[in-house]
This record gives C-alpha cells, structure tokens and sequence, in this order.
C-alpha cells in the first residue's frame, strides 16, 4: 500500500518540478521590446565601430526613453525595406515610454528606409522634420561611410529629441539658428554700415550746418513760374489674396508608422 503512495508522491514532485521549470523558462524569454539597438547582419561595419556605436545607441535611448536603433540586412527576402524596417520598429516600441526609431540599410540593392512608431512621430515628424534628419546622414551614406552614416543618424535624431524636450514641440529647421553666428553678423552689419558711412560723409564737400531746412536749398538754380494740378483718371486693380491651405505628410510606411526612405 505504501509503494502506491510513494509512487504517486513522487510523479506529482516530478509535475511540479516540470511546472516550475516551464515557468521560469516563459518568464525568461525575452520581451518584444529586448531586440537590439544594433543588429549589422549585413557586415558593414567593423567590430570597434559596431561596439561603439552600440553603445552610443544604449545611451541616447536610455536617456529620451525611446529606442533608437541601426539595422543592416543582407537581403530583404521579397519585402519593401519599409516593411522590413515597421517590423523591426515593431519589436522596439511596446516597451519604450516614447517609441521608437530604426534606420534599416539592405546594401545589396542600396535600399534604405526610417521608420518611426506613433509615439516617435509626434516627436520627430514627417516632412521637413524628416527632411532635415535624412540630410544628416545620406552625404555619408552615398559614399559607402557607414560608421559616420550612423554616427551622424544618432547625433541628429539625439538633437531633435532634445529639442522637442526643452522645447514641447518638434524640431523645425526654418526656426534653427545659432545665437552666437546671429550676434555675429549683427556686428559685422553695423561695423560696415559705420565705414560706409564715415567714407561718404569724408567724400561730400557741401556739408555745412544750418539753422532751418531752407537754408539748404539754393534761390537762383530753380524758379516756379505757373502752377496747375489736372486730375485725369486714376485706376485701381484689386487682387485677392491667396489664402494658404494645410497639408499633412502620409506615413511611407503606411499603418501608424512614420518615416521616409528611397535609395542611396
């Protein structure tokens, strides 16, 4: 009778060793949020600079709570590189408190693409937000310079989160200026307008103070003989206005992704 029992204690130890064992194997699997910052499949860059990029990536992120991420494939399988690229975004962003960002590059057909979650795009925005960030970094891109390609997409997309978090509203190049350059030019502006003008002033020979402004005009060179005022006709033209009309910038990728892409 006790064999049974023994038995039988023994399978439910084992059950629930098992139990355990399947618990702590689903509480280790990583969560969709834990892909990498950095995956370079496609081997464009050497082993100092993906560690080093890497770990600007880590910093940046951590510091605007968002993921900022570098992706290169070796081929795209059929896919757009859009699609590639919201797909990725969309293992990055669930467990980001402001989204996500990927910049993918499939060099087998020079393909690249940006893609931006919905809680990124409020913050860095299609159009000339976009515009400016894809400027950063193309030149480089062009010219097969990956590291600096990278290294200029992180700093830019460092600089536009900034800006939205000082500022409350996203990054837009018309209004960018440098402080330091404006008072600079400000300077130069008056400094030649002073030369200029002492120059003049040096060159004119008639300058003589005067108590009333008639003093300044000489009698015999000129003398008004008959005066009459003829009204002919007038004519007015009026034009309307034209009234400026809104526009929104669509998603490239399409859903609630951000973005832009093109080849390189």
């Amino acid at each position: 009778m006790t064999k049974p029992i023994h038995r039988i204690s023994v399978a439910l130890l084992l059950l629930l060793m098992a139990i355990c064992a399947l618990q702590i194997s689903a509480n280790a699997a990583p969560a969709a949020g834990s892909a990498p910052l950095l995956s370079d499949e496609a081997g464009l860059l050497s082993a100092a600079e993906a560690a080093s990029l890497n770990t600007t990536l880590e910093e940046l992120s951590a510091a605007h709570g968002a993921r900022i991420a570098v992706y290169t494939l070796k081929d795209l399988h059929g896919k757009s590189a859009a699609l590639a690229a919201n797909e990725i975004n969309d293992r990055l962003a669930p467990t980001a408190e402001n989204g996500a960002i990927v910049l993918l590059i499939a060099p087998k057909d020079r393909d690249w693409h940006i893609s931006s979650s919905s809680n990124m795009r409020t913050r860095i925005t299609d159009g000339r937000c976009m515009d400016a960030l894809t400027e950063a970094f193309l030149p480089a891109l062009r010219e097969n310079r990956y590291a600096d390609a990278f290294a200029s997409y992180a700093k830019t997309t460092d600089m536009m989160l900034t800006h939205y978090e000082k500022e409350g509203t996203p990054y837009d190049p018309r209004t960018a200026f440098n402080a330091t350059a404006l008072g600079i030019a400000a300077l130069l502006a008056v400094t030649i307008f002073c030369l200029v003008r002492c120059f003049l002033i040096r060159k004119m020979s008639n300058i003589a103070a005067a108590a009333a402004a008639d003093a300044y005009l000489d009698h015999k060179s000129f003398q008004l003989t008959q005066s009459d005022d003829n009204y002919i006709t007038s004519r007015v033209v009026r034009t309307a206005k034209a009234k400026s009309s809104s526009s929104s910038s669509s998603s490239s990728g399409g859903g609630s992704h951000g973005g832009t892409g093109g080849k390189y």
